[in-house]
């Protein structure tokens, strides 16, 4: 943890969440553990409650995950603020990490996300990523956040650990509120194509038009709007939110506000009867399915026809988010958090065969399980798994659309003996087919009780094998630890050496300096020497010369010598003596 990503992560504490000091806070830090430092410190408030979460546990780490991209101990809209640090760079599939942030949170709950854009490799254990601000933009559509604020630090702040190198971006991102709901109803808007292929439009296609309809749960009146715009329609509904019969009244003759669970059909509107009574995703809603069936069937016209649509909870994506053991509603489709009932192919058709009903035909709407609102149910199942679940029938099936018509009394009686007889031939041939497996599974039994001996003894190998390997992982767990602090302690021992090396360039700079100066002297030296070997050699032959002449004026002392000496021999020499010498007497 290096200093510029906690100063960025005070920034947002600061900036989003100083006035909520107050307030009890749930606060989730992904990839927690502390390596240099962590960001507990900065939620410390006595309302808040800061936990750490990471996939192996160490200091700072309160939650291990048991899989990176589908946190089980997290329950769905249960985390106030989620935090991230130094840690997207390091996720391989960082998006589906970004799924999973965007379930855990609270509607308008806020998170903080700061990865590198830039820096060297540094692999824990793996390297994988730099985020820009558009990438982090993105990732927030993705995950059906908005946006709040994203910036890259691009120009340095002078940190004294060099963290400046990292650039890092940061992501400040809120999910958003639960929309479209009015008094804790769902508000349900949608557009008619008849060219769509949805649901709608394979309804629209089986009425006839002037004719007579009743509209349970209309919404806003999309459907009502076509069938008597389009099709000249009458039309009467039901609807039990305020907010949308109003919008949906303009289109019919009747509009009656109630909630269908509580009222008989058939005595508000007696007298009446109907070509097509239209239920469009509303059986799934009902707590009184039955009773409101059987009205229906009361008001329709002798060979009217009763259209339904309902969503197949047998679905590939439902199947998949179960096997990950997840069944968490959102605001529609599949898992709208206002079903009350779910339905299959055979469930559906059990509920109307019951209600006296006659099915026609049965189409189907398909859907892949990316193109639903589970997108993501299927992901990391394995392949054969995956292929399985699609060979289930229905599997792709996302809605059923079912036209029936009433069975009248000795209809409905064959049925019945029929299916009765049906049941006793079932039955009859379970049996038989029952002794059949009796022997075959004593055979089986036998050879399986082999089967098992011998996986015993393999099982008790691969404990061993087990035991063995967790012993080496224990191991290469307290190497990497090791390595880890030794990296630390290395890391520490390069940033002084590169201190070191700064100061050795500076001194060499100094150096060169001073040599350049030296040079220029030696080189001003060299010239006097120069001036002064030629001055020695001028002094050297004046000094012979002036040798010369002292040799010579030798010679004339010499001779000059000689002459005085025989000058004193001289008989006169000897009487100016006597005479000075009596002279010097008479003194």
């Amino acid at each position: 943890m290096h200093l510029s990503s906690l100063d960025k992560m005070r920034y947002f504490r600061e900036k989003y969440l100083s006035d909520m000091e107050d307030r009890e806070l749930s606060i989730l830090d992904l990839g927690s553990t502390a390596i240099g430092g962590s960001y507990r410190s900065i939620f410390e408030e006595e309302k808040w409650k800061y936990a750490g979460l990471d996939l192996f546990s160490g200091e700072n780490v309160d939650i291990v995950l048991s899989d990176p991209y589908n946190w089980l101990e997290i329950e769905s809209n249960s985390i106030d603020v989620f935090i991230s640090g130094q840690t997207f760079e390091h996720i391989e599939y960082f998006w589906k990490t970004m799924l999973e942030i965007s379930r855990v949170l609270k509607p308008e709950g806020l998170c903080c996300i700061i990865a590198p854009s830039g820096g060297p490799e540094h692999k824990y254990p793996v390297d994988c990523w730099r985020f820009y601000p558009d990438g982090f933009k993105a990732l927030a559509r993705y995950a059906k956040l908005d946006v709040l604020e994203v910036s890259t630090q691009w120009e340095s702040q002078g940190y004294g650990d060099g963290s400046d190198m990292w650039a890092d971006t940061m992501l400040v991102a809120r999910k958003p509120e639960i929309k479209n709901h009015v008094n804790g109803l769902h508000i349900y808007e949608r557009d008619v194509n008849i060219d769509s292929g949805d649901s709608l439009s394979k309804i629209i296609k089986y009425i006839v038009p002037n004719t007579r309809v009743m509209e349970l749960g209309p919404a806003t009146g999309y459907l009502t709007k076509y069938m008597k715009e389009e099709l000249n329609c009458s039309i009467d509904c039901v609807e039990i939110s305020p907010e949308m019969a109003e919008k949906a009244k303009v289109y019919c003759d009747n509009m009656l506000i109630a909630n269908i669970d509580e009222i008989k059909l058939e005595d508000h509107f007696q007298g009446k009867t109907y070509d097509y009574i239209i239920l469009a995703d509303v059986l799934e809603h009902l707590k009184e399915g039955e009773k409101t069936l059987n009205s229906c069937r009361k008001l329709l016209k002798e060979n009217g026809k009763c259209i339904i649509s309902v969503p197949n909870i047998a679905h590939a994506s439902i199947i998949g988010s179960l096997l990950k053991g997840r069944f968490e509603y959102t605001d529609d489709g599949l898992l709208d958090r206002t079903h009350l009932r779910f339905f299959t192919r055979n469930s559906i058709k059990t509920l109307l065969s019951q209600c006296r009903f006659s099915i026609e035909k049965i189409e189907v709407l398909q859907k892949l399980p990316e193109d639903t609102e589970i997108a993501d149910s299927l992901i990391d199942l394995p392949v054969s798994i995956q292929n399985e679940i699609y060979n289930i029938q229905d599997s792709l099936t996302y809605q059923f659309i079912i036209i029936c018509t009433q069975a009248g009394k000795d209809k409905f009686e064959n049925e019945k003996i029929q299916q009765d007889r049906t049941v006793a031939d079932l039955r009859k041939t379970f049996i038989m087919g029952l002794n059949e497996r009796v022997v075959e599974t004593e055979t089986a039994l036998s050879h399986a009780q082999n089967l098992a001996h011998e996986r015993l003894n393999e099982i008790s190998k691969y404990e061993k094998e087990l035991k063995y390997a967790q012993s080496l992982t224990h191991e290469r767990l307290n190497e990497i630890s090791k390595y880890e602090k030794e990296l630390k302690y290395a890391q520490s021992l390069t940033h002084e050496r590169l201190n070191e090396i700064s100061k050795y360039e500076k001194e060499l700079k100094y150096a060169q300096t001073l040599a350049y100066e030296r040079l220029d002297k030696i080189s001003e030296l060299e010239n006097r020497l120069c001036k002064t070997e030629k001055e020695l050699k001028y002094a050297q032959t004046l000094a012979y010369e002036r040798l010369n002449e002292i040799v010579e004026n030798q010679k004339n002392i010499t001779q000059l010598t000689d002459i005085i000496k025989s000058y004193q021999e001289h008989p006169f020499y000897k009487i100016y003596k006597k005479i000075k010498k009596i002279n010097n007497i008479k003194k």
